[in-house]
């Protein structure tokens, strides 16, 4: 059984080099033209246009999750996609992708629940891209 996982788009190709085996899943409604084809998108995990220009107006995080639960959980492709997820699960890892900066307020922490129920069991939490010693300025 794999793990489910959660990062920053942008941080697509050291993920993959790190983790090859993993499954990558981009969840924003407008992926970035550079991510790969292989890279599985599943829009039905993303906010509606509507649902993310009322977080930003209001800035109230609690409010935008009651609206993203109540919109995804409505929606059968979101089923659909969550099933395909799960069943992606049994025999890899997999890393849903999306825009916002690590430690913000983001939907793709809200997925893993959304996808997995009670049992989190399954959740690896934030996969952060490795750091090289020469970035940190080492020798």
């Amino acid at each position: 059984m794999g793990k489910l996982f959660t990062a920053r788009v942008y941080d697509y190709a050291k993920l993959k080099e790190a983790h090859p085996k993993a499954r990558f899943v981009c969840v924003m409604r407008f992926p970035p033209k550079f991510i790969p084809a292989e890279v599985k998108r599943m829009r039905s995990m993303s906010p509606s246009i509507k649902t993310l220009a009322e977080y930003k107006k209001a800035n109230d995080f609690d409010g935008f999750t009651k609206a993203f639960e109540k919109e995804v959980l409505s929606n059968p492709d979101f089923k659909d996609d969550a099933c395909n997820v799960c069943d992606m699960l049994v025999a890899q890892d997999v890393v849903l992708m999306c825009h916002e900066k690590y430690g913000e307020n983001c939907h793709r922490h809200l997925l893993p629940k959304l996808i997995l129920g009670n049992d989190m069991s399954a959740y690896g939490g934030e996969l952060l891209p490795p750091v090289k010693q020469t970035e940190l300025g080492w020798e």
